[in-house]
Formats: C-alpha cells, sequence, structure tokens
C-alpha cells in the first residue's frame, strides 16, 4: 500500500526534484486525491448511515467532515426507495395539513442537512439509510496510507503534476500532465453499479464498503 512519502516524493522527481517546493507538491497531492474522488467513481469511498426519523422533524444533519455528497435514500423500515427532489419544491409544498404527515417520500441535501419531505414524519419511528461518498482526509505525516484503492495512485500523481506545473506558470506542462491523467483515469471503467446508485429511484439493494476496505 503507497503512503504519502511515497506519493508525493515521486511528484517531486517529475517535476524536476525541486526540493524547495515540498510544502506546495504535499498540498498538491492531497488536492488531487479530493478532486479525483469527486470527479471519477469509486466505489471503495460509498458507505451507509441510517437515521430515525423524529415526528416533525424534515431536516437532518449530516456530518460534513465525513459525508462529500448523498447518493441515495432508503426507507429501510417499509423498503421503499425515495425520490430525489430539491429544495424548490420542498420550499413549495404546504406541511400545514395534517394530511400530510406520514412516511416521507423524497429527499434532498441543502447545506449540511437532509431534507425528507412529501410527508413530514409522523410519530412512527422509521429508519431511513442514505448512501454517501466518503470523505478522504489529508495525509499529514509521511507514513499516511494513501485511501484510495491502488488503480488511483497514477491518476492523482499525474494531477498533482499539472497543479504543480500550473503554479510555476508552465501551462504547457500542466495542461500536458492533466491530459494524461484524463487518459490514465478513463481506462479505470465505471460499473454499472454507480450509474444505478446515483439514479434518482431504485429498487435496488446497493452493496457498500466499510471505511478502510479500499
Amino acid at each position: 500500500m503507497a503512503v504519502f512519502s511515497s506519493l508525493w516524493q515521486e511528484v517531486r522527481k517529475g517535476i524536476g526534484d525541486r526540493e524547495d517546493l515540498d510544502t506546495e507538491i504535499k498540498s498538491a497531492v492531497n488536492d488531487a486525491v479530493i478532486d479525483i474522488s469527486g470527479m471519477f467513481p469509486i466505489r471503495q469511498l460509498v458507505s451507509p448511515e441510517t437515521l430515525v426519523t423524529e415526528e416533525g422533524i424534515n431536516a437532518y444533519e449530516l456530518d460534513d467532515t465525513v459525508v462529500v455528497d448523498v447518493l441515495n435514500v432508503r426507507n429501510t423500515t417499509d423498503t421503499v426507495p425515495l425520490v430525489k427532489g430539491d429544495w424548490y419544491e420542498y420550499d413549495s409544498a404546504d406541511f400545514a395539513n395534517s394530511n400530510s404527515y406520514g412516511a416521507p417520500r423524497k429527499w434532498f441535501v441543502q447545506g449540511i442537512s437532509l431534507y425528507l419531505y412529501s410527508s413530514t414524519p409522523d410519530g412512527s419511528e422509521r429508519e431511513i439509510t442514505y448512501r454517501y461518498i466518503r470523505r478522504v482526509p489529508d495525509m499529514v505525516e509521511d507514513t499516511d496510507p494513501f485511501q484510495l484503492p491502488r488503480e488511483w495512485e497514477r491518476p492523482v500523481k499525474l494531477l498533482a503534476k499539472s497543479y504543480v506545473f500550473e503554479l510555476l506558470g508552465q501551462n504547457e506542462k500542466a495542461i500536458a500532465s492533466y491530459q494524461q491523467m484524463l487518459a490514465v483515469a478513463g481506462s479505470r471503467k465505471a460499473s454499472e453499479y454507480w450509474e444505478k446508485i446515483k439514479a434518482k429511484t431504485s429498487s435496488v439493494d446497493f452493496g457498500y464498503y466499510e471505511d478502510g476496505d479500499v
């Protein structure tokens, strides 16, 4: 398993072995991990979490130090997938009518909160499972492990090189490294899993990975 030192030192060699840029290179590697995680489907970063609805409560706070984005939501108590909605529809809905109380049917994320709506939760507790993209923590110590699957090491190093070249004003090299990253990353084929898990609604019981299963 790769560690932080092997990654940033290889990037340093790739930009001319500039020891004076070690701080910038380390930052570029961590930035590249974050950006690769958001740009490409890495299913090992998908994790589940479960909350229990409370009567009259529509908004449930997410831990934004862990959650990057929510992919799908499911009422596991009633075995019903929730449809992805949006804040505009939610703001237009009328929750004053008592008939609107019951099992939520839709969801969206705004800020750091997961909103459940169509029906405001009633007194019956329901377990709601949401699957989300897990935030990868920055590597700080040289021995910190690389937390993406091994096949993403090279794209991360290429993207980090692009960022450092851009910092140095070497735009042609930055563009070339970025294009090379895209070509390499494109060979890491996404499976149907990702397309299904991003669907608005699905009856598929998606698998998931626990932290550390990379």
